[in-house]
């Protein structure tokens, strides 16, 4: 009698990861379609990838010039990623791979529940952990990273070895390692597992292959790739551990409180089934760990952040080789001694922890949050909302942008600007580093009360290395950074400095203008370029105020001026209440 090879529970299975897989990537490509993401980090790797198909390695522009991912991260497997960027150059190519490989990370995910307990009920249940994870979605969301790539790669290994599969398992542990430079952490730490699972060669070969290419990564890629200069020094082991955890000493007791809560985020839901597997926690702590109490140039520790993202794999394989070893313990009791925790009880438990928090923190259809139009949640103009003028910087950009000249953009405009060799920022984020939700809410409140302690590179330093500057005057983008929702990053003057810097060079003109966005010219003749005056007067009296915003400005009067097909000139008049 002949068996069937696929079971309807398979087929829902497989909807199950491509529905997930196809919801990540449509809110990862709304959220670049509606301006809410930024140089950092999708602009920048999209860049360096479109490098790689000018026949250049991996090269970005950073703030002291160009530079080479290969320096810094090793993120090699984009090399890899390139000819794929060749036919399809966008970065939402990239957003739609990394969902897409996220979702295919539920074969291994489903392979190993389901050589573990045969039952496809609890397979798929097993299987949605994976695939519901929070740390897992928050860091397929946050932008595109070689770590989040390596996640599925890490949970294939891991079925190749179960399946003792060793070429196979040799050829997804390499192509983990090629995705970034600390990929060789949670390697060393899985060979040691192996090793002590009685694996001798197999771990012994697989701690090897992660420290020798973590010392290759360091010690030779990263200076060979390094120019000469300010960054030298960071392509050594000791700078680049000084990176992350540079600043422990400062940040790490005034932020405990908020790690500790990211913490129970991050290993909460592992907890019930994990406990019995805990050798298979290793690699997954010697990420999580140092993520937790990294406090040097880049905030880590939050859970949204794709830090954990290497992380995944191990804890979903803890909790499939936890909930095997409690079935096996509580079929090996007697009725009469058994407890009242089962395996299945657990296993449902966790998933429900999983669920709970995917409501509460993630941000995406399962959430309440998500249908509610909080402000940076859901579909809300900044975070996958697409408004009109979303629509209309696409229109501009294409018009009125020359393709592969050397450009200074906004943050947020630069990422559609970004198949170009020189692309600088009006603005480097120093300071708050553009990651309020990633910062202490304490320290974020004293910088936002302090501007003088925020320092930012403004684009006066690199004026002379571009041709056009294209700025938003407006920048209908912002990031709430408490939880009151009163402290804003971002908003309407942001770019201000880098304008005020581009009209008051000689060189440039303004080109062309559309409802606040921008186009400087370097070279412009004065025929062509658009005039600019300011004409400041006192009057002898003080007007009648009608409205008071404050103790800053009163309105003294407003008009609206039908010009027809639904137009209208909306004119309003000012006055400081105070000297500005």
């Amino acid at each position: 009698m002949k068996t069937k090879f696929w079971h309807k529970l398979d087929y829902i299975a497989l909807l199950l990861a491509v529905l997930i897989g196809g919801m990540l990537a449509t809110l990862s490509v709304r959220r670049y379609a509606g301006y809410n993401a930024g140089m950092l980090d999708i602009g920048n790797m999209s860049q360096a990838i479109w490098s790689a198909t000018q026949g250049r390695p991996l090269e970005y522009t950073h703030e002291d010039g160009t530079f080479s991912r290969l320096a810094w991260h090793i993120e090699v497997l984009y090399f890899l990623i390139a000819p794929l960027y060749a036919l399809f150059p966008d970065p939402r190519t990239l957003l739609i791979l990394q969902s897409g490989l996220f979702a295919l990370g539920a074969l291994p995910a489903y392979r190993i529940a389901k050589r573990h307990f045969g039952q496809r009920k609890i397979t798929l249940v097993l299987m949605l952990c994976y695939l519901l994870y929070p740390t897992a979605l928050t860091a397929v969301l946050a932008d595109f990273h070689g770590d989040t790539l390596a996640m599925p790669l890490l949970l294939f290994a891991l079925d190749a070895f179960e399946r003792r599969a060793w070429r196979r398992y040799a050829f997804w542990i390499a192509l983990a390692l090629l995705c970034k430079v600390y990929v060789a952490v949670p390697v060393v730490a899985l060979g040691t597992v192996i090793w002590l699972k009685g694996e001798r060669q197999a771990g012994l070969l697989t701690v090897l292959s992660g420290l020798l290419w973590g010392l290759l990564a360091v010690l030779v890629i990263g200076p060979a790739f390094t120019p000469s200069g300010v960054y030298q020094a960071q392509a050594t082991p000791f700078s680049y551990f000084m990176f992350y955890f540079g600043r422990i000493h400062e940040l790490l007791l005034p932020t405990l409180l908020p790690r500790l809560m990211n913490a129970f985020i991050v290993f909460i839901a592992v907890v019930w089934l994990g406990y019995y597997a805990p050798l298979w926690l290793l690699p997954a702590c010697a990420v999580a760990i140092p993520a937790l109490v990294g406090v040097g140039d880049v905030i880590t520790y939050h859970y949204s952040m794709h830090h954990y993202a290497l992380a995944v794999p191990f804890m979903f394989y803890a909790m499939v080789i936890g909930a095997a070893r409690l079935q096996q313990r509580q079929k090996a009791e007697s009725r009469l001694t058994r407890r009242g925790r089962t395996w299945w009880g657990d296993t449902l438990l966790t998933l429900g922890i999983i669920v709970i928090l995917d409501m509460g923190l993630v941000n995406m259809p399962l959430s309440p949050r998500f249908w509610l139009r909080e402000p940076d949640f859901g579909f809300d103009q900044w975070s996958y909302g697409v408004t009109s003028r979303d629509v209309l910087k696409n229109r501009w950009l294409s018009a009125n942008v020359p393709a592969a000249e050397p450009l200074a953009a906004s943050g947020i405009l630069a990422p559609h600007l970004i198949n170009r060799s020189t692309l600088y920022l009006i603005r480097y984020p120093y300071g708050l580093k553009m990651l309020g939700q990633a910062d202490s809410y304490g320290e974020s409140r004293r910088l936002l009360q302090h501007p003088e302690q925020l320092k930012y590179l403004f684009l006066t330093d690199n004026l002379a290395k571009v041709d056009y500057v294209v700025a938003d005057a407006l920048f209908d983008y912002a990031r709430f950074l408490d939880v009151e929702r009163t402290l804003v990053l971002y908003g309407t003057l942001y770019d201000l400095p880098g304008i005020v810097a581009t009209m008051q060079n000689p060189d440039f003109g303004l080109r062309a203008t559309r409802d606040g966005l921008l186009l400087f010219e370097r070279g412009l003749p004065a025929a062509h370029a658009l005039s600019q005056e300011v004409e400041v007067f006192t009057p002898e009296v003080a007007p009648q105020i009608e409205a008071r915003f404050g103790d800053q400005v009163g309105l003294v009067s407003a008009s609206v001026q039908p010009l027809g097909a639904r137009r209208y000139r909306l004119q309003y008049e000012w006055w400081p209440l105070r000297p500005l």
